[in-house]
């Protein structure tokens, strides 16, 4: 049987990628937020959105011929979804096959999303992809479930570690909420779960 033990060899690696993620959805936050709801943005959203940083993306944009602010900072967030899922399959892979296929999931994210943002201005079949990332968000939540059910039955997930990665669907949801827009607020909480189940003394060893 698995246990969870501290004695695991220290490697932040997958806790930095999952912060990583969460970090550069946070960031591109302010300018989607304020392109989404315009006037109705939250003040803060609206002080950022001209910052430097910005107008810096806008301008390597401009000169691919990109010009929507719409399409340019949601499909940036693509990377998050990546980064995020190769720390959870690097982590918490050896807990289950659910723990692999949420994992799998979250980086499926990567292509559809970008898919979703461009085909917002598109016709047709390309449009039908707008708005898409909610199924891979729904997806990732649900999976968790049997996740974090088998890896507690194995013996490979306990505690509030259990409790957090059960929990996943509820953390997205508030994340959600608070930020108020999806993916890129659900992914600033979603990149902090997976930065806490990640660390090291949360690992799974193989029996001696």
């Amino acid at each position: 049987m698995t246990v969870w033990t501290s004695k695991q060899p220290a490697s932040w690696s997958n806790v930095v990628l999952a912060g990583v993620g969460a970090a550069w959805s946070a960031f591109l936050l302010p300018p989607q937020l304020l392109t989404w709801s315009g006037s109705g943005a939250p003040d803060w959203a609206d002080r950022l959105a001209g910052a430097s940083p910005y107008r810096a993306i806008r301008r390597v944009a401009a000169t691919q011929g990109v010009f929507d602010d719409y399409a340019l900072f949601g499909s940036l967030v693509a990377p998050s979804f990546l980064v995020i899922g190769l720390a959870l399959w690097r982590a918490l892979g050896s807990t289950g096959r659910w723990t692999r296929i949420m994992a799998i999931v979250t980086m499926l994210g990567t292509p559809i999303v970008i898919l979703s943002y461009t085909g917002h201005a598109a016709t047709g079949l390309w449009r039908s992809f707008w708005g898409t990332e909610i199924f891979v968000l729904l997806a990732i939540g649900l999976c968790a479930i049997p996740a974090s059910i088998l890896a507690y039955q194995h013996g490979r997930l306990a505690g509030w570690r259990f409790g957090l990665l059960i929990s996943t669907l509820l953390v997205l949801i508030t994340s959600t909420v608070l930020l108020t827009y999806w993916p890129h607020g659900t992914l600033v909480g979603y990149g902090i779960e997976v930065a806490l189940l990640a660390a090291p003394s949360m690992r799974p060893t193989p029996p001696g």
